[in-house]
């Protein structure tokens, strides 16, 4: 029987097994139940750390899906020549379509709610911001207190206007 040619207290190897004392003997398999303890707690570890680095692994890649660099906006890409990016007009159509089938104005975050209800992906960095921007940069809405409305729409009695004021877009070639 050979076990590991390191040698005991007597200088003895251990793959003299039978030589070995009682007492050596019940410390030999104290060690052994303890590694063999040892060893399958850090199998149960590392089973978990890799359950646990799979879920993380799943997460990331959702929020890589729904988060990833804004696109153009309109104003910027009209300043360079060239047409909104589909996102924007998207979130243009998906806006209009919203607030009409409600019958009042919605505010961004309604919207964003609607759109994530469908499954419509915004793979912006905040898509709640980028509704936002679409929204109030958009000459095709009003802002009202309670939201935004289609501007060729003749607005609800109970919409409240905004104060607030828009700024101009810079014209071509004013830049």
């Amino acid at each position: 029987m050979k076990i590991l040619p390191y040698p005991n207290e007597r200088g003895n190897s251990l793959a003299e097994g039978s030589a070995l004392g009682p007492t050596e003997r019940s410390q030999l398999c104290q060690t052994m139940k303890s590694l063999a303890a040892s060893i399958e707690q850090n199998r149960r570890t590392i089973e978990s750390a890799r359950k646990e680095l799979d879920l993380q692994a799943a997460l990331l890649a959702e929020i890589q899906a729904i988060f990833v660099p804004l696109p153009v906006s309109p104003p910027a890409a009209a300043k360079r020549g060239r047409s909104p990016s589909p996102l924007y007009v998207r979130v243009i159509e998906c806006a209009r379509r919203y607030m009409i089938e409600a019958g009042r104005p919605l505010n961004r975050r309604e919207i964003l709610d609607r759109m994530l209800a469908e499954r419509e992906v915004l793979a912006v960095g905040d898509p709640a911001h980028f509704v936002g921007k679409v929204l109030w940069g958009s000459d095709q809405f009003a802002a009202f207190k309670e939201g935004y409305w289609p501007s060729d729409q003749t607005a609800p009695v109970e919409a409240t206007p905004s104060g607030r004021k828009r700024k101009p877009l810079p014209q071509q070639g004013n830049e």
